[in-house]
């Protein structure tokens, strides 16, 4: 994947499209509510003694790696442009904010407009 910077971007003449980003994650929100909710009522089933300690941990094991595919699916995405239906370019972001690992920039040349995702943060410590 080849790498841009934001300043590069809009020294060209880019704007950032928020809900180009809200466009992204609207389609992903429901297998990641699903998994996530499903986590959670796998603890909530093993304290509440409906399930043994192994079958509720096996649960949470499956949601974690449906969670976690869902990500990879979200990264590895060809969004379109919300202004031509195009595919949108995927770039990485040379220069991150602070404890930011992985960041995409998605752009669209047609429109002149890119949002960015922040895919891996580091703790902060």
């Amino acid at each position: 994947m080849e790498s841009v910077t934001v300043e590069a971007l809009l020294a060209q003449g880019y704007t950032e499209d928020p809900d180009g980003l809200k466009g992204l994650e609207r389609s992903y929100r429901l297998p990641l509510i699903i998994g996530v909710s499903g986590f959670i009522l796998s603890f909530a089933l093993i304290m509440l003694g409906k399930v043994s300690d192994k079958v509720g941990l096996t649960l949470a094991g499956i949601s974690w790696c449906f969670i976690i595919s869902t990500i990879v699916f979200m990264y590895r995405s060809r969004p379109k442009s919300r202004h031509t239906g195009k595919a949108l370019l995927k770039y990485k972001n040379r220069a991150p904010g602070p404890d930011v690992m992985l960041e995409v920039i998605y752009v669209c040349r047609d429109s002149k407009t890119f949002f960015r995702r922040v895919y891996a943060e580091s703790s902060g410590g």
